[in-house]
């Protein structure tokens, strides 16, 4: 059974092996589970866009681990989110499609107001703590209500945080994978 460390966004989480049921490699949960986000907002009459990465994270209703109810959020810095501490514009979140003319992988991209950003944007009090979350459940169902070709997205849940500070003790030749650009995407 391989042992992975996940270090995103300054948060630890741990993959040990494949779960029960599970028949989807890990390699291809970490490729699904990161995204490109985007953020426009308008400065002096200029436009000032930045980009960063972003995992997606489930919020389950209750401890069945079922769909009915569950939330989803986009997981990024703060800095990402929020560039300069203030509300973006507009933010695009981007899912992988197939573009099958091409016989490649491209960006689906999903646009998000400003208002919907401020109505779903998690943060802490402290700026210093650079990390925030979204909750983008309806924008994660109508986009795949109404785009084909879809990849289907992974998720993160509570189930995969380390139970006690103390449990994650490195060891020589583990595994640690820091999350940056998601595989196989860079900038233009």
């Amino acid at each position: 059974m391989n042992r992975f460390i996940l270090l995103i966004t300054g948060l630890i989480f741990q993959y040990i092996g494949q779960a029960q049921n599970d028949t989807i490699p890990f390699q291809d949960k970490l490729f699904n589970m990161t995204t490109l986000v985007k953020t426009q907002h308008a400065n002096n009459k200029k436009t000032i866009s930045k980009q960063g990465t972003a995992f997606y994270f489930a919020e389950f209703a209750d401890s069945t681990n079922t769909l009915k109810e569950t939330k989803i959020w986009l997981i990024s810095n703060r800095h990402v989110l929020l560039p300069d501490e203030k509300v973006p514009d507009i933010l695009s979140l981007n899912f992988r499609k197939i573009d099958r003319k091409l016989n490649r992988i491209i960006w689906s991209e999903s646009r998000v107001t400003k208002d919907y950003i401020s109505k779903h944007i998690k943060l802490y009090k402290e700026p210093k703590i650079d990390v925030a979350a979204l909750e983008i459940t309806s924008i994660v169902s109508n986009h795949f209500a109404n785009t084909s070709n879809l990849m289907p997205i992974s998720v993160l849940t509570k189930n995969d945080f380390l139970d006690k500070k103390d449990e994650y003790q490195p060891e020589v030749g583990d595994d640690i994978l820091a999350i940056g650009y998601p595989k196989g995407f860079y900038d233009e």
